[in-house]
């Protein structure tokens, strides 16, 4: 007992040791192979069409397995979905739900806004943030009416290091909402977060809370029976007494060939 008391903890210094030069070492190398194809790159345009369908291959192959080690890693945001199912199941959710918001953001937008205002925007419960990026990519200046200078905020600190690497035009904080200052953000943007509340009203105050201008909050609508993980039923009585127009609207994200499945898009006047 006495030995195992004096080497435990030598142990476990040596191992983090370890640990911390194999992780400097792997930096050094990747930081290496990174620079040699930055120093590289100009030399493409010269490359013949087989060379570069070669390098467009091993460069795609390079990517997939750099987002299966940030999704298996600590912080990756591996679950019970594969990295495949991850990307293309709910980034392809969050994307399309993006889409079906975007008329009436822009409504909101063109009747309160300055053309070539600088607005800021937060998407609360991204999961992959490809949302967020997708909005971020419209608006990254003032061609599309305004530029709009996107956040994102997850309470999951497991999305960090995805939507660091996947979604580069989006600063990303792990956070909680009940943490942030009120009337900070222009516009502040919930998308199929709230029905997995047992008491979503609490939470879409705080939305209107931190919010200056416009809140849009997405669910699905009266949900009956309720997907496993949903925890309420949202309808437009979940809304009474907020100064809101609440719209109904046919999504290809939520049961498309359902003809009663809809979506319940409030748009909340914070000002």
């Amino acid at each position: 007992m006495g030995t195992s008391i004096k080497t435990g903890p030598l142990k476990a210094r040596v191992l983090r040791k370890f640990t911390e030069l194999n992780s400097a070492l792997m930096k050094r190398r990747l930081l290496r192979v990174l620079h040699m194809l930055k120093n590289s790159a100009v030399k493409i345009p010269s490359l013949n069409d087989v060379d570069y369908a070669e390098i467009c291959r091993a460069w795609h192959d390079a990517a997939n397995v750099l987002k299966d080690g940030i999704y298996a890693g600590p912080e990756g945001g591996a679950g019970r979905h594969t990295r495949e199912e991850f990307e293309n199941l709910w980034g392809a959710q969050s994307t399309i739900f993006m889409a079906d918001m975007l008329p009436y953001l822009h409504r909101e937008l063109v009747a309160n806004y300055r053309r070539k205002q600088v607005l800021k925007v937060l998407d609360v419960g991204v999961a992959t943030g490809y949302g967020s990026r997708f909005l971020a990519s419209l608006h990254a200046d003032h061609s599309i009416y305004s530029r709009m200078e996107v956040e994102a905020l997850d309470v999951n600190p497991t999305r960090k290091r995805w939507v660091e690497a996947m979604v580069p035009n989006v600063q990303f904080r792990v956070q909680d909402l009940f943490e942030l200052p009120s009337n900070t953000w222009d516009m502040v943007i919930c998308s199929h977060v709230v029905e997995h509340l047992v008491n979503p009203r609490e939470f879409i105050n705080k939305l209107q809370d931190i919010c200056r201008g416009f809140a849009f909050v997405y669910t699905p609508y009266n949900e009956n029976p309720r997907i496993s993980g949903h925890l309420c039923t949202i309808t437009e009585k979940t809304y009474e007494g907020l100064p809101c127009r609440t719209h109904l609207i046919k999504s290809m994200g939520w049961h498309p060939n359902r003809p009663n499945d809809f979506c319940i898009l409030a748009v909340i006047d914070c000002r």
